[in-house]
């Protein structure tokens, strides 16, 4: 508004391009936001599989008769 009438249309477009960067940059943080969300499923989701992998494992050891009370403490 305090803009001189003749340079109007020069802050007019300026303001525009401000406001569309603006909106460019909240849709960034968004995706970005969304793209850790999706990250952090895929981490606990491989995570989760490990530790599964690890009890199974862990139950083979203990129970297999090859394996001796000497050998727990390493």
């Amino acid at each position: 508004m305090l803009v001189d009438p003749g340079n109007r249309l020069v802050a007019d477009t300026l303001d525009g391009e401000w406001h569309e960067k603006l909106r460019t940059l909240a849709s960034a943080r968004e995706e970005r936001e969304r793209g850790r969300e999706h990250d952090q499923f895929i981490l606990d989701k491989a995570v989760h599989e490990r530790l599964v992998a690890m009890t199974a494992d862990f139950n083979a050891l203990w129970k297999d008769p090859d394996t001796q009370a000497a050998d727990a403490s390493d």
